[in-house]
């Protein structure tokens, strides 16, 4: 386990049957879910790659705004009973880590939230007058369908979440940043969306009250999801730093000429190739027998990959700390998340979300429900109805779970 990154409770209600067959109401339950020392948000979120525009952290709060629509007027019990819905499910995280043994090893991994599907179903009760609500409200709370609101919205909530995780403390963020080539880094996320590689540095070491526990569970996840698979990432710059001056004492065995030509020319390549561009990884792991300092020297690579050429929240490390950063052979070599490779690689899916957004405003009350109410599903990982499945295409992503087997204890 990362030191600090200790089991996260999280509250979440479950049906009792009772003893006559029928459901009990919804009792609240504290689930303990495990975060253990594995390639999560970083390195397993980037599995399904994609990244926002610069802003400065200024250490103060900030909140999602509604949207200026022009609204109908609808009725007061109907306005109040959509917003209690979306208030209830605002902070339910759409997966959970759990544990299974797969004969006579513990596995862990992601499921989706077993009692999301229960309290997504009260959609399907609403009235004529309610789905116009929902429209409304969902519309207010996320942006869509301005895409750009959208990105805005997303941007703004994860520097809120930043403020929260660190409020009452004399902790400070030092950087912050995400893969510039997932939606969100090129505008196109819709609500829901994963923010793939989420990296966060932090003045002091991590604590319960400063852990990516803290900062994925605060976030609004009907904005971005970020409790599964693509769990952000939070580590003291010490930490980083000291894992990189070990792979600086490494780096010599591998650093022949010719290897270096190599690495030099992978950082651009722009193939379908995770193996052939992560080949400095590869070869660096391969010194590496430890499988917790492997899993911190992926961490640590995408930390500089991140500095390199990542979408940047946050910069305020010092010129001294930049300075040791960039003369590292992890930050000129490292190539796990394929920043530059993949900057001029188009993803269908994202070209069609501008039409599909445009769309949106042509259509009838239901068939904007049923939109918001697939994009609400998609957040929470649930089967949708693909009324808005053109927006979801998927994108091949080539060998890159090949190459985290070459560089990762976690995946074997």
């Amino acid at each position: 386990m990362i030191p600090g990154f200790e089991k996260v409770n999280l509250s979440c209600y479950v049906q009792q049957p009772a003893g006559n067959g029928e459901q009990k109401a919804a009792e609240k339950k504290s689930v303990s879910i495990p975060q253990p020392a594995k390639l999560t948000g970083a390195l397993a979120g980037l599995a399904v790659l994609g990244y926002v525009g610069v802003r400065a952290f200024r250490g103060k709060a900030t909140e999602v705004k509604p949207q200026e629509v022009i609204q109908e007027t609808l009725p007061q019990e109907c306005v109040i009973k959509v917003q209690n819905w979306l208030n209830s499910i605002k902070k339910m995280p759409a997966k959970i880590w759990v544990q299974e043994d797969d004969g006579g090893k513990i596995r862990e991994h992601t499921i989706n939230n077993p009692v999301a599907k229960d309290v997504m179903e009260a959609f399907l009760e609403f009235t004529p007058a309610e789905k116009k609500v929902f429209v409304q409200e969902y519309c207010n709370m996320t942006g869509f369908p301005d895409l750009k609101k959208v990105n805005e919205n997303i941007n703004q909530e994860i520097m809120t979440a930043l403020d929260k995780m660190l409020k009452g403390t004399d902790n400070k963020v030092l950087f912050a940043a995400y893969d510039r080539n997932c939606s969100v880094g090129r505008g196109r996320a819709l609500p829901g969306s994963d923010c793939d590689g989420l990296f966060v540095v932090i003045e002091k070491p991590c604590s319960e009250d400063v852990n990516r526990g803290v900062l994925g569970d605060s976030i609004n996840q009907r904005l971005i999801e970020t409790t599964g698979s693509h769990y952000p990432e939070v580590f003291c710059l010490e930490d980083l730093k000291g894992i990189l001056q070990e792979v600086e004492g490494i780096a010599p065995r591998i650093l022949s000429p010719e290897k270096i030509a190599g690495y030099e020319k992978n950082i651009s390549y722009d193939g379908n190739s995770y193996v052939q561009a992560a080949q400095f990884n590869i070869d660096l792991a391969e010194h590496i027998p430890d499988k917790y300092k492997k899993d911190m020297v992926c961490e640590a690579g995408f930390f500089v990959e991140m500095l390199r050429g990542g979408k940047v929240l946050v910069n305020n490390l010092s010129d001294e700390v930049l300075g040791f950063l960039k003369g590292t052979s992890m930050y000129k070599y490292s190539n796990l998340t394929r920043q530059e490779g993949l900057s001029g690689k188009t993803k269908p899916k994202l070209e069609k979300r501008i039409e599909f957004c445009r769309s949106f405003e042509e259509m009838n009350d239901e068939e904007k429900f049923k939109v918001c109410i697939d994009l609400l599903k998609k957040s929470f990982g649930l089967k949708t109805e693909d009324a808005a499945n053109g927006a979801f295409e998927y994108f091949d992503m080539g060998d890159i779970i090949e190459m985290y087997k070459k560089v990762s204890s976690f995946f074997g």
